[in-house]
């Protein structure tokens, strides 16, 4: 009996921690899941060590779908809750072995004012093979857009992080994924430039973007198509790109952050094209028409069947709270 009690007692242990695991992450504000922009400075391993547990959890979770349905669908509870059991042992198990490495790091990395201007480019050029980031006339914004997912509209700090270009050349000691690339981007940007900043939500004037009346004119992108986008003189061409990727592009000619709402999940190729849409005469898209805006909008929707209405919505904000210009090489 007493043995039994034991195992009823860390039985019910293990569903009291398993609830609690899944409440506060689901319950804890976004800003607070994202230890590259909000860290606190009391006990911050420890507060790592929670989210990655807690994250991995989560995701196992969901995989499994582990609910209480399934024991209405005739499940064993003792299979549901070994479940439970081996995910919080698999996250913990993870958590430990990941919260002792340091982030990683570029093994050599040099930073330049720009040499010269990109053309068709208002925010340079990123350039990526495995192991190596290659960017050229990019703002600090930029980098940041990069490196974290961010629009640069949602940044705010001094006025040359919107004036000063570089020229940044990184490389990694081995072949390495786009992914730990902008990781290893956001060591870079903390280290020689001394950036810190805090995340926050307002409400803004922004645009959302939906699916226009008619649906998409967007194609689907191969399953093994790499993604990319150029710009030309009169069109954009982008490949296997996703709308928050297009959302992000976007929002810098726009001049206001670009919300997602058009529920499209998948990557797509498509060429918007402004020849249609341009002012009588001209032969070029520029940023200096009075309509600039209006012209951008109107070939979305006609190209791409994408609208964009701009209306007061709660954003993602970044405030630089220090950032100096980047030290020696």
């Amino acid at each position: 009996d007493a043995v039994k009690g034991l195992i009823v007692f860390v039985l019910n242990l293990v569903l009291l921690l398993d609830g609690a695991i899944r409440g506060i992450y689901l319950c804890a504000p976004e800003c607070l899941k994202q230890p590259n922009v909000f860290r606190p400075r009391v006990w911050p391993r420890l507060y790592d060590l929670f989210f990655f547990c807690s994250a991995h959890h989560m995701r196992v979770y969901h995989r499994h779908d582990l609910c209480d349905e399934h024991l209405s669908h005739g499940c064993s509870w003792r299979g549901v809750l070994a479940k439970y059991i081996l995910t919080l042992i698999s996250g913990v198990v993870l958590a430990v072995c990941a919260w002792g490495q340091a982030p990683a790091r570029f093994m050599a990395a040099s930073i330049r004012p720009s040499a010269a201007d990109v053309k068709f480019e208002h925010d340079g050029a990123v350039e990526t093979t495995p192991g190596n980031v290659v960017m050229r006339d990019v703002l600090l914004t930029s980098c940041m857009e990069w490196a974290w997912g961010i629009q640069e509209n949602q940044i705010s700090g001094p006025e040359w992080i919107q004036n000063d270009r570089y020229d940044i050349v990184a490389r990694a000691d081995g072949p390495v994924a786009v992914d730990q690339l902008k990781l290893m981007m956001q060591a870079l940007l903390k280290e020689r430039f001394k950036l810190e900043f805090h995340h926050g939500q307002k409400e803004l004037t922004a645009y959302e973007m939906t699916v226009a009346k008619g649906g998409s004119r967007m194609k689907e992108a191969a399953p093994d198509e790499k993604p990319s986008r150029e710009n030309t003189a009169i069109s954009t061409i982008a490949k296997a790109i996703t709308m928050r990727q297009f959302g992000d592009f976007i929002s810098q000619p726009l001049r206001m952050p670009v919300v997602d709402h058009t529920g499209l999940t998948g990557r797509y190729d498509f060429v918007l094209n402004f020849t249609a849409y341009l002012p009588s005469g001209e032969r070029s898209m520029t940023p200096d028409f009075d309509n600039n805006n209006g012209i951008i909008l109107a070939a979305i929707q006609g190209e791409l069947g994408l609208k964009l209405e701009s209306r007061k919505l709660t954003v993602e904000t970044y405030a630089i709270d220090h950032v100096e210009k980047p030290s020696a090489n």
